[in-house]
């Protein structure tokens, strides 16, 4: 069994909310399609590193709280993989 985590972007939406930025106004600070966040914030993908350090520097969120913005576990669910 492979455990699946996903994670609460909420207080990060709110975040970018707050500082008057749109969905898409932000994917295009960070240079990628609003497909792609919009993927990233439904956990259809997820943001790496580099992705993480340049939505705290834009939004204003200090080291201290970028587990609270992109690591906040929503739900867990449990996946049975199939053994080849």
């Amino acid at each position: 069994m492979e455990e699946i985590v996903y994670f609460d972007y909420s207080e990060l939406r709110g975040r970018f909310r707050s500082r008057g930025f749109t969905q898409e106004e932000l994917a295009k600070s960070l240079k990628m399609s609003k497909t792609s966040l919009s993927n990233k914030l439904n956990n259809k993908a997820r943001f790496d590193s580099i992705e993480i350090l340049a939505l705290s520097s834009i939004l204003g969120i200090c080291d201290d709280d970028i587990s609270l913005y992109f690591f906040k576990v929503s739900v867990q669910k449990t996946e049975l993989k199939e053994l080849v």
